[in-house]
Formats: C-alpha cells, sequence, structure tokens
C-alpha cells in the first residue's frame, strides 16, 4: 500500500499506482454481471507481493489467460438466483425486525412472532452467504504464512485446503441430514412449521458448498497447471 504518512512515492508505489489503474480501467469495460464476479473484491486483495513481479488478484490472472471464471448461462442464472435469494432474505429480516421495533417502542404492543421468524431468516442467510463467499474465494481464511511461499507453492496450499473444506462440508451434509431428521417433530411457539425447516439449511445450504468448493478446486488446478506452463 502507499504509505501515505511518508508525503512521497517510491518506485513500489508508482508501479503499484499504475497496476491499479490498470484493473480499474479491465473493470470498467465489463458488464455488471462480470463486475461482480470480477471487480467487487477488497482493494487489498488486488497486490499479494513487495514487487509488481507477484501476481495480482487471481480473478485477474484468470481473465488475463482466458481462463472461464463464472462458467455458462445457465451456470451465471443459477449464481444470480442464489445472489437474489440472499438478497430477499436480508429485506424480508430487515422488514421483520423493524416491524417489530415499530410495533413495541412506538405502538407499545410487541409482537409475538418477529424474534422467531428474524432468526430463521438470519441463519438462512449466513449459511447461503458462506456459499456465496466460498463460489468466489473470499471466505476468511489466515494467510500470514503464505505470504512467504513461492506462487506454486501457495497454488498447493489453496488446493489442499480447498480438499480439506470439501471433506468438512460432506460430514456437515451427513450430520445435517440427521439433524434435520430429528427436528422434524419439534415446533415452533410462533412459526406454522416445524423445525426441521430450520436445521434443514445445513444439507441443502451444505451441498451447495461443496458444488462452490468443487468448482473453486478445479479453478485452482487449472490456475496451477496454467502457471507451470508459463515460462
Amino acid at each position: 500500500m502507499i504509505d501515505l504518512n511518508r508525503g512521497t512515492m517510491g518506485a513500489n508505489d508508482v508501479g503499484r499506482a499504475a497496476s491499479l489503474w490498470t484493473f480499474l480501467g479491465e473493470a470498467a469495460a465489463l458488464d455488471s454481471a462480470e463486475k461482480r464476479e470480477y471487480f467487487i473484491r477488497p482493494c487489498g486483495e488486488i497486490f499479494h507481493g513487495p514487487d509488481n513481479s507477484e501476481p495480482l488478484h487471481p480473478w485477474t490472472e484468470a481473465r488475463k489467460r482466458k481462463e472461464p471464471i463464472g462458467g455458462g448461462m445457465l451456470w451465471k442464472q443459477w449464481n444470480r438466483f442464489v445472489d437474489s435469494l440472499a438478497a430477499l432474505i436480508l429485506l424480508l429480516m430487515a422488514g421483520t425486525v423493524a416491524l417489530q421495533i415499530f410495533y413495541r417502542y412506538i405502538l407499545n404492543q410487541p409482537l409475538f412472532w418477529p424474534y422467531e421468524t428474524s432468526l430463521f431468516f438470519f441463519v438462512w442467510l449466513i449459511w447461503i452467504g458462506g456459499a456465496t463467499g466460498m463460489r468466489d474465494e473470499r471466505q476468511i481464511r489466515v494467510d500470514f504464512f503464505e505470504q512467504f511461499f513461492p506462487a506454486r507453492v501457495r497454488s498447493g496450499v489453496a488446493i489442499f485446503n480447498s480438499l480439506l473444506s470439501i471433506a468438512f462440508m460432506i460430514l456437515v451434509v451427513y450430520y445435517g441430514i440427521k439433524v434435520t431428521a430429528v427436528q422434524a417433530s419439534a415446533e415452533y411457539d410462533a412459526l406454522p412449521f416445524h423445525r426441521d425447516y430450520l436445521f434443514a439449511v445445513a444439507p441443502i445450504v451444505g451441498s451447495l458448498m461443496i458444488v462452490y468448493l468443487t468448482v473453486v478446486l478445479i479453478r485452482q488446478i487449472r490456475r496451477m497447471a496454467g502457471s507451470r506452463n508459463q515460462p
């Protein structure tokens, strides 16, 4: 990052600023769907090393190599549906909480159902948000030590992490099915369905996470193979 407290710009600062300007120019030429997949990333993820010889964000490198980022039209439509579903759940949850605030503090007549309803929306929203984070390779992870590894080693670590994540999510789906079956007879106090609809998020969205992680794994393997072919 450019040190604003220093008052001057070194050679690395100028090079990084030029790379960032190029990145912004490429992103401006994309359509809205590609921007969502390619551009909406934390700016701190653009640079990985102290000089410009280090790779940019993996999605930038994928675009340079003409590597398919999102897949075909059906795949993009499905991702758009998942994003829209998450946005809808967020609006419903916010609306439920706002309604309860209005009834409790304005009318002094609190409702009995918003707590369980908002909690139900919140759990589904967190899981779907986690799935989209895995899809876009934006899940939170500790990468302090990875920055000291060579690029090929970092690629191998990323593949290993994806394999571990897939194995873990398979366990989540397996035990999630069992827990959902147990909760089939548990009833909510305010909602007109059983609690298995809440716990079903684990096997349903967990399966979606496995699909997304598998796509990410394939993308990482292709990325690693492509780096080996480069001189």
